[in-house]
C-alpha cells in the first residue's frame, strides 16, 4: 500500500523520489528475501519425500515421519498423523519403526503447489490494483 501510495504522490511533493526508491528497495529485498526461503523450504520437502519420508508436521501422510531431532521414524507411512501427546510419548521413549514399513511410500507430486481461493482472490486484488495505480499515475502525468 505504501509503495502505491508513494507512485501515485511522487510528482507532487519534492524529494518524494527518495522515499519511492528506499521503499521500492525495502519491498523488493523483503519480496525476494520471502520468495527464495519458500522455494528452499518448498524444495527440501519435495526432496524428504522423494526419498520416502518427512520431517513436517501434518503433511505428506503416504510417507514415514521421521522425528527432526533424533531422525527416528515415529509414523509408519499410510497411518493416521500423531496427536501431540502421541508424538511427544513416542519421542520422550525413543520409539523407533523399522525402515521396512509394510505400506510403500508412494508420494503423489511433491512439487505441485495447491492455491486456496482466497490465494487466488488475493493475487487478482493485487494485480488489479498495480495496474490501477499505474493507470492512475499514467493520467496524472498527462493533465
Amino acid at each position: 500500500m505504501l509503495l502505491i501510495l508513494t507512485v501515485v504522490g511522487i510528482h507532487r511533493y519534492p524529494g518524494s523520489e527518495l522515499v519511492f526508491f528506499v521503499v521500492l528497495g525495502v519491498v523488493g529485498t523483503s519480496v525476494l528475501g520471502a520468495g527464495t526461503l519458500h522455494y528452499v523450504a518448498f524444495y527440501r520437502a519435495a526432496d524428504e519425500v522423494r526419498h520416502g519420508y518427512t520431517t513436517l508436521e501434518r503433511s505428506y501422510q503416504e510417507v514415514e515421519k521421521l522425528d527432526p531431532v533424533s531422525g527416528r521414524t515415529i509414523r509408519a507411512a499410510g497411518e493416521p498423523y500423531l496427536d501431540q501427546k502421541t508424538r511427544a510419548d513416542r519421542i520422550a521413549t525413543g520409539f523407533d519403526l523399522s525402515a521396512h514399513s509394510p505400506a510403500a511410500a508412494v508420494p503423489s507430486d511433491p512439487y505441485r503447489q495447491y492455491r486456496s481461493r482466497w490465494q487466488w482472490t488475493l493475487l487478482g486484488v493485487g494485480v488489479a490494483a498495480s495496474i490501477l495505480a499505474f493507470l492512475f499515475r499514467l493520467s496524472e502525468g498527462t493533465r
